[in-house]
């Protein structure tokens, strides 16, 4: 431990003794009227946590129709996500601020952040740091509201319980409603920009998918460093082979660049598979959209078919499909019901064998897919959603530009 953590901790013992006894009596006046510049500090802020953070930043706008709200992430994937959301003007990608020292994140605050002059910082990072309180203490905002899930309580002007047994979307919500916003359950909202809409049509023809085909999407992957949340990528082989000989389907598998090698594995498994894992993420939520249905672990790119509206068959080991389920859209969660599952406590995960997601069978998989299948079919929603291809060209937009809004690169 170096010596400005060590004085982090002191700081935080220290205003935490003090703050304890005054905690309960402790009262700030907020008129969500006075607000017009919200800065949202999301930066440790992956692509499922962004989208399930929508139907807040909507909340928001609706309650604060006049504010400006700016979000603050330190990735390009995230930010370039970002832009399709509607409820959002101003996106700020500051690269490494996860990683930044005390120090330096407090002279970013002080120069970068205060000259803005925001009148409320939402810090909506449930593993929320001491050290980052002290970064949105420094940012000149009156007002200050946080999840409390550190000893920096005494920083913040709100502070609110973060539940580890209702869903994410839920705990960002019931944030606002202890402001006196008025909850929006509503769905995840992310649209789809024009040269996204292209792209995906001229891929789909490209391979030759059309509105007959069933087309399943498959992401085999998760998070870089959670091996654990994968199901054996031979098992989501199996299933997609499955898949193509019981319909007239498409099988689609994507990924991300740190999931190179599940895809050089299915290289040479099947040449009826197609492998879209080498496009940027605007590309993918595009094409994730045109999907029937979506398998996919635990991942960012199951919430992102949950925010396009795709039944999603969910696989689950470690953590919790409580907190992290497709968010209202109809979906399926398999799991293997074993006593130990889930097991992640938002620290670290113990079990390195993987038994959990090892021990569900690719039968449950492909039978839940069929039921859906089946039933969309009946329905008639198959050929709807494949029917929407027929996207009207649009303006060309940058990788970090759509009308009216730009990302700022600190």
């Amino acid at each position: 431990m170096d010596k400005s953590e060590l004085l982090i901790k002191l700081i935080s013992y220290i205003g935490n003794v003090i703050y304890c006894p005054i905690k309960m009596y402790r009262k700030h006046t907020f008129n969500i009227n006075n607000i017009n510049r919200i800065l949202i500090v999301a930066y440790r802020h992956g692509i499922g946590t962004f989208v399930l953070l929508t139907p807040f930043l909507k909340t928001l706008k609706k309650n604060i129709p006049l504010c400006e709200i700016t979000l603050l992430v330190d990735s390009n994937v995230v930010a370039e996500l970002a832009c399709n959301c509607k409820y959002i003007d101003k996106i700020i990608n500051k690269k490494g601020l996860s990683t930044a020292n005390l120090l330096k994140g407090i002279r970013y605050f002080k120069k970068e952040i205060a000259s803005d002059k925001y009148n409320l910082t939402v810090s909506t990072i449930y593993e929320r740091t001491t050290r980052n309180a002290f970064w949105t203490y420094f940012s000149g905002a009156p007002y200050r509201i946080s999840f409390d899930k550190s000893g920096s309580a005494f920083l913040d002007t709100h502070i609110f319980d973060w539940h580890r047994n209702i869903h994410e979307v839920e705990n960002y919500l019931q944030m606002l409603k202890g402001i006196g916003c008025s909850a929006i359950y509503d769905d995840l909202n992310l649209e789809v920009a024009g040269e996204s809409k292209e792209y995906a049509t001229h891929y789909l023809k490209s391979n030759n998918i059309s509105k007959q085909h069933v087309v399943l999407g498959i992401h085999p992957g998760a998070k870089y460093n959670w091996h654990q949340k994968r199901w054996p990528l031979n098992n989501f082989i199996e299933v997609a082979e499955r898949f193509l000989s019981e319909f007239k389907a498409k099988v689609i598998f994507f990924g991300g660049p740190d999931e190179e090698g599940l895809f050089l594995e299915m290289a040479h498994s099947n040449p009826n598979f197609i492998l879209a894992n080498k496009m940027k993420i605007n590309h993918i939520h595009a094409l994730i959209g045109c999907c029937s249905v979506f398998l996919s672990n635990d991942s960012g790119l199951m919430h992102v078919a949950a925010s396009q509206g795709i039944p999603t068959i969910a696989v689950f080991g470690p953590t919790n499909p409580r907190k992290n389920a497709p968010w209202k859209v109809t979906h399926k969660i398999i799991t293997s019901n074993r006593k130990c599952s889930p097991c992640y406590d938002y620290k670290k995960i113990e079990c390195q064998e993987n038994v959990c997601m090892e021990s569900i069978l690719t039968d449950q998989i492909f039978h839940a897919l069929k039921n859906i299948v089946q039933r969309k079919t009946t329905e008639g929603n198959f050929e709807k959603v494949i029917s929407s291809l027929s996207f009207t060209p649009s303006h060309d937009k940058t990788k970090y530009k759509l009308p009216g809004k730009t990302v700022q690169q600190h």
